[in-house]
């Protein structure tokens, strides 16, 4: 048998022993993590503030617009808009006057 031969068993039975333990990737999961956690936390929360549409965090996290609404459900929904003050005749002007 070559050396070579002798390795491929050894790295196989590795794996094995990797894959039971860390599931069938082999690692924990530090090598694949393509999301920053926070980053996307934030990007969701502009979507639910109506800053970011659904479509740009779709295309700028890569995740399925079923993905995102799951998200925003999981950090409680949509945010409403707040209302904006309305200027009426009762305010005073913001130049001094009370018109």
């Amino acid at each position: 048998m070559s050396p070579l031969a002798d390795l491929s068993a050894d790295r196989a039975a590795a794996w094995k022993t990797r894959r039971a333990k860390y599931g069938e990737r082999g690692h924990s999961g530090a090598y694949a993590c393509h999301r920053n956690v926070g980053a996307l936390r934030m990007v969701i929360n502009l979507h639910r503030e109506a800053v970011l549409s659904e479509g740009q965090v779709a295309q700028g996290t890569g995740l399925d617009r079923v993905e995102i609404r799951r998200l925003v459900h999981e950090q409680g929904g949509y945010v409403d808009p707040p209302v904006p003050e309305t200027f009426t005749a009762a305010q005073p002007d913001h130049h001094g006057g009370g018109r």
